[in-house]
């Protein structure tokens, strides 16, 4: 057995070594296994610990459930088999309890600022149609300074800027900003943004003026199909070329540029050139990465809904985008390896709220006009609201599915409350692409394995052979 991947420290100083007994022992529900060249990949959603098991081992394992034997010892002792008898289900929900209340803050240290609801763009598909369009004031910017010094407690502030679209709001960014480092409150940024606004100059700054990490940025499609969805109100000649040129602007600057390929039936072959495009473009170049999603539904100016054979449908054109951008090697950056969440989203997390221009504070950034919890001025006052982001909910499926562990079902969230079957699919497939992602990054870096230049990249930069 080879440690390909570690386990996540939380959990794995949560969740002592399982212990040796003589007992009959199978293999952990929320256990993934992924057939490669080396062997077989065993990914454990509960820890995120992922091992290699060679043939013989996995003969071993096909037999299970059987008695103990000694071979069983490390795979015991990470929780990759564990006793017949045992109730996974209620292990992994203990784990998260505990989890959750070890991990519970009473200080607000993370925030997505919109600082408008304005949006240079008129996106067809957009699931903020018909929101009220605002602006924030100085008054309220210096506001929610003071909120956030009065909040935060000790620790570092994370902030994502949201909107409409944030930098129509830039003069609020650098007032809140400038606030921030003023009062020496220790925060970090990034940012929601079709790109089309940034510049030269404005990318040069932001890393050290609104302490930049990263940005995500939405592609629809190549130039034409692109400029045609976005729709900008009174563009430049090529929008296309404009956020490609911003893209490369932000690179330069050491911020890591995530795109967002939003992926329709109206422009799904069209992203598949978009991807190889990107490649070209940045395939000298570090910090790029993209991750195709599909569009939700009853959104946008024309909403529609999906039947179970539309979304079946367009997963299948999810499907070889995905793997395209896999191999090309641009996956997102915060790809990983699943492990056990206390926590879903900032719905349910009590140190992450919304601000809205008008200084309102909600959970969660698809409500942005109603389900208030409180605001700066009073801070939370609606308890009961608050409770009721963090409601959960299960389905028939949930205590059998491998990604269990991974998810935690919200009822506010529409998108949350059923499990759709494909959908549950479609992050299981992510999640073996990422197994195998991770597996060959350890023959790279750990065994200096000759992998051919044409079939793994990172960032767009290709590999070299050693």
């Amino acid at each position: 057995m080879q440690i390909i991947y570690k386990a996540n420290e939380d959990i794995s100083g949560l969740w002592d070594e399982g212990k040796i007994r003589s007992a009959t022992y199978r293999l952990l529900t929320y256990t993934l296994l992924e057939a490669v060249e080396g062997g077989t990949l065993l990914a454990n959603t509960v820890t995120g610990e992922m091992v290699l098991l060679d043939g013989e081992e996995m003969q071993k394992i096909s037999a299970l459930p059987c008695d103990y034997a000694p071979w069983m010892d490390e795979l015991i002792k990470k929780h990759f088999l564990v006793r017949a008898e045992s109730d996974d289900m209620k292990t992994a929900d203990t784990l998260r309890t505990i989890l959750r209340t070890i991990g519970g803050s009473k200080e607000i240290n993370a925030y997505v600022i919109a600082p408008t609801t304005n949006c240079n763009a008129r996106c067809f598909y957009c699931y903020q149609y018909g929101t009220k369009h605002e602006n924030m004031t100085d008054e309220t910017a210096d506001k929610l300074v003071e909120f956030i010094d009065t909040h935060h407690g000790s620790k570092e502030v994370a902030i994502t800027w949201f909107g409409g679209e944030p930098m129509v709001g830039i003069r609020q960014i650098d007032r809140i900003c400038k606030g921030l480092k003023d009062r020496n409150i220790p925060f970090k940024s990034r940012m929601i943004s079709n790109g089309y606004l940034f510049d030269e100059s404005i990318a040069k700054r932001i890393k050290e003026d609104w302490n930049f990490t990263d940005v995500q940025i939405t592609l629809d499609g190549t130039e034409k199909v692109y400029n045609e969805i976005k729709a900008y109100v009174n563009p430049c000649e090529s929008p296309f070329q404009r956020v490609m040129q911003n893209i490369e602007h932000l690179i330069d600057n050491g911020i890591k540029v995530n795109v967002r390929l939003n992926l329709g039936f109206h422009n799904a072959d069209d992203l598949m050139t978009l991807a190889q495009e990107l490649v070209e473009k940045f395939k000298d170049r570090d910090n790029l990465y993209a991750y195709p999603a599909m569009l939700y539904d009853d959104c946008g100016s024309d909403p529609f809904h999906f039947s179970e054979g539309d979304e079946e449908r367009l997963h299948e054109k999810w499907k070889p985008l995905a793997q395209t951008l896999s191999v090309l090697g641009v996956k997102h950056f915060k790809v990983a390896l699943p492990h056990l969440i206390s926590v879903q989203c900032m719905a349910d997390g009590d140190d992450c709220v919304l601000i809205t221009p008008s200084g309102k504070i909600g959970k969660c950034e698809h409500h942005v006009n109603d389900h208030f919890v409180g605001d700066i001025e009073n801070g939370i006052t609606n308890k009961a609201e608050f409770r009721y982001y963090a409601e959960r909910t299960l389905t028939p499926r949930c205590g059998k599915c491998v990604l269990f562990p991974s998810c935690v079902r919200l009822k506010m969230c529409a998108s949350q409350r059923e499990c759709i079957p494909l959908r549950s699919e479609t992050l299981t497939q992510t999640v073996r692409s990422n197994m195998k992602y991770f597996y060959e990054a350890y023959l790279r870096e750990e065994k200096k394995i000759q992998v051919p230049k044409a079939e793994w990249t990172k960032g767009g930069k290709r590999y070299e052979e050693v």
